[in-house]
């Protein structure tokens, strides 16, 4: 196991490369779900991590374990989620979700040396409002959402870290006017789709759209800006 840890905390850039002798992990996961009535499905993923170096020699030959700590390992987290499926209109399936995220307090950097830097404890709602099976459209091939993220303005860190004399990024407040449109769209539809956009004004070429199904990373969206008004649009091509 090699860690990174930085030399000189004035400087981010200068970073030694230390080799831990070793290290144990232990973790569970438990994952629930329950139809409790028609239309209502609740569900419970919960992790628990316990994880920690067990001998790290620097050097010198030194043994300095009790200086270094697991990056980015919660000992817990877990995420409750509710869906009820509202009414069936006239204009489509009313769907409603609510989403609740947690995760307990974790280190931001590898070595304690000059302090411990963490993100505190902290937890997210997010509320989606869904129109489905539009009458008129094949099912599953679109939906509508509005969603909110952090309806409780929560004020939290996702960056804690020291150089430049330590900087912290906190995360978004309160979102609550955006809008979702899913399109289930084949492939080979894609360079169709980029034509359609072209003759509203907002250049995404097919090229760009292709290689993004082809990156490990997973869904990355695409902003889609139109020239006239400066109104983006982001494009997520799910798997």
């Amino acid at each position: 196991i090699q860690i990174n840890a930085q030399s000189d905390i004035s400087d981010p850039s200068k970073s030694d490369v230390l080799n831990a002798g070793k290290a144990t992990i232990n973790g569970a996961e438990l994952e629930l779900s329950a139809m409790v009535t028609e239309g209502l499905l609740l569900s419970l993923q919960y992790g628990y991590l316990d994880a920690g170096y067990d001998k790290i020699i620097d050097g010198l030959g030194q043994n300095v374990t009790n200086n270094f700590a697991f990056l980015n390992a919660p000992e817990n987290s877990f995420t409750l989620d509710a869906t009820y499926d509202i009414a069936q209109t006239p204009i489509g399936l009313l769907i409603a979700n609510l989403n609740y995220t947690w995760q307990d307090d974790k280190y931001t950097t590898a070595t304690t040396n000059y302090g411990e830097y963490t993100i505190d404890s902290y937890g997210l709602l997010n509320a989606r409002l869904t129109l489905d099976e539009i009458p008129g459209l094949r099912k599953g091939t679109v939906k509508a959402s509005i969603w909110g993220k952090n309806m409780t303005d929560e004020e939290y860190t996702f960056i804690n870290a020291p150089g430049f004399g330590t900087y912290v990024a906190w995360g978004e407040p309160r979102t609550t006017q955006d809008f979702d449109l899913v399109i289930n769209l084949p492939g080979n539809r894609i360079r169709i789709l980029s034509q359609e956009l072209t003759t509203r004004r907002m250049l995404v070429p097919p090229e760009i759209l292709l290689d993004l199904l082809l990156q490990p990373e997973g869904d990355l969206p695409v902003n889609a800006i139109h020239m006239d008004s400066g109104f983006k649009a982001e494009l997520f091509l799910l798997r």
